[in-house]
């Protein structure tokens, strides 16, 4: 039996992979059983929730010691053999060996001075003893890991110093919502801005984390037209210091359901990433698999998954953002070429099922 344990993911892209994980192991009927959180529960398929529990609080925070007996209690009603912790670190010390554990945690292994110098004096505490913390836990309690490109596998094996024999890639993809289960939301699309004539939609499907970078958007509403608007997964709180010009400009949607994705991007005409630190961004598959153009920052991580399938810029330098955007719309013939190049990256990647039995070979192991 196999413990997925996606119990500590509450917001971002790794709650989609968690997801997915589930969703493709009840299609498959894989022997295991689900750790959830409630927001993951809630996403689940009827048939997927029928292997899941939910577990309410994270076992990621250091104190919690009463959701990892839960875990544990699990491991042992279940007779669990084998354990995957979608994304870690994993706090929680398992008391068998077969433990494999994700791993997204850009500003462990890639040059984080930009992000680190916008934060706050006591983010920059917190993150000092992350900077410690989470390698150590990652080798203490995960016999194997898991990352999403072979650029982060090197750069673990260099600066977390953690053996090449025991780190894995399975790429990032798409869920199943993209392609097989793709239907058009017609309910959601009506609740959405009337978009006008000539109206220009970037999206982002992001939390607001600092290494995103969202607030860059603030420079960019002097520089863009107006007809470009911004469409974000966030509250109308992002925006409360604008003006009511301003505010117009944005298209704030709160959370929004996995299985909704598709349609926001049917319905938007770009995407836009001006992120400073990444692993692997599922928004570049998906948008490259949708056939929209891609505007992202131009950094080594994006660069490893998208190629010569996106527009580049300095993320945070606003002027050349807005002339790449503006450039690219501008020039029709290269935004679709762009769109066919990184609709063929995206087709080479593993479906979200090829995925999954990746993994479970991994597990297995």
């Amino acid at each position: 039996m196999i413990l997925v344990n996606a119990s500590n993911l509450y917001v971002g892209g790794g709650m989609q992979v968690g997801m997915s994980v589930i969703e493709e192991f009840s299609k498959m009927d894989v022997d295991f059983i689900a750790a959830v959180s409630p927001p993951i529960f809630k996403q689940l398929s009827e048939y997927a929730k029928k292997n899941s529990i939910v577990i309410n609080g994270s076992p990621s925070k250091l104190l919690n010691f009463g959701t990892r007996r839960m875990l544990d209690g699990i491991v042992k009603k279940y007779n669990v053999d084998s354990i995957f912790t979608v994304f870690g670190p994993s706090y929680w010390n398992p008391k068998i060996n077969n433990h494999t554990v994700g791993f997204a945690l850009p500003w462990l292994i890639y040059n984080s001075s930009d992000v680190i110098s916008s934060l706050s004096l006591k983010q920059k505490i917190k993150n000092s003893i992350l900077k410690y913390l989470q390698p150590y836990f990652f080798n203490k309690n995960a016999a194997k890991i898991v990352v999403e490109t072979i650029d982060a596998k090197e750069q673990i094996y260099k600066k977390l110093h953690i053996e090449k024999n025991k780190i894995f890639v399975v790429p990032n993809t798409v869920s199943s919502n993209f392609k097989d289960d793709f239907v058009f939301d017609d309910y959601f699309s009506m609740k959405l801005p009337h978009k006008e004539k000539g109206d220009i939609w970037l999206l982002t499907i992001s939390h607001d984390y600092p290494h995103k970078n969202l607030r860059i958007i603030f420079n960019l509403l002097e520089l863009l037209p107006k007809c470009f608007k911004f469409v974000l997964t966030l509250d109308k709180s992002f925006a409360e210091h604008l003006s009511s010009e301003n505010k117009a400009r944005f298209i704030f949607l709160g959370e929004v359901e996995n299985k909704l994705c598709p349609t926001l991007y049917a319905l938007s005409d770009a995407l836009f990433l001006p992120t400073l630190l990444e692993c692997f961004s599922a928004s570049y598959v998906e948008a490259g698999l949708m056939k929209k153009p891609i505007f992202t920052s131009n950094r080594g991580f994006s660069k490893t998954v998208c190629e010569d399938g996106a527009f580049y810029f300095e993320p945070l330098d606003a002027l050349d953002i807005a002339q790449i955007i503006l450039n690219a719309f501008g020039n029709p013939e290269e935004m679709s070429n762009k769109c066919e190049r990184m609709y063929l990256i995206q087709e080479k990647l593993p479906s979200a099922k090829e995925r999954a039995e990746m993994y479970l070979k991994i597990i297995s192991m």
